[in-house]
């Protein structure tokens, strides 16, 4: 035999035997206690009272010339009876995404503090 050769299988046989030894690890787990989660109510919220004028042909230079007397700047922002309803869905959408929100905060707040009581 070649010493090349047999130095290549010592080589090979050290390999194979030295992955052959790898110790498992360890894992060591340490359970800690929860953050206590301090969720604060939201303030209610205070809306702002809105004062609405409706402007038919019949009516429209008395609105005017009431919002002229008034010193209001004399614009009109209108909506159609479908862009009204629309922002009314719109009204409702947001009101159902805030409960469902609150309720999922709830739902949390209750999850930890029943952890931490036991």
């Amino acid at each position: 035999m070649n010493v090349k050769n047999l130095l290549l299988i010592c080589l090979s046989s050290l390999l194979i035997f030295g992955c052959s030894q790898v110790k498992p690890i360890e894992v060591i787990t340490n359970e800690q206690a929860r953050t206590h989660l301090s969720l604060q109510a939201p303030a209610q919220v205070t809306l702002r009272e809105l004062q609405w004028v409706i402007i038919t042909p019949e009516n429209a230079k008395e609105v005017f010339a009431e919002l002229e007397k008034r010193k209001y700047d004399v614009v009109l922002f209108g909506l159609t009876d479908d862009g009204y309803e629309a922002l009314s869905m719109n009204m409702i959408l947001l009101r159902r995404y805030i409960v469902e929100q609150k309720a999922v905060l709830d739902a949390y707040k209750e999850y930890y503090e029943q952890k931490d009581k036991n």
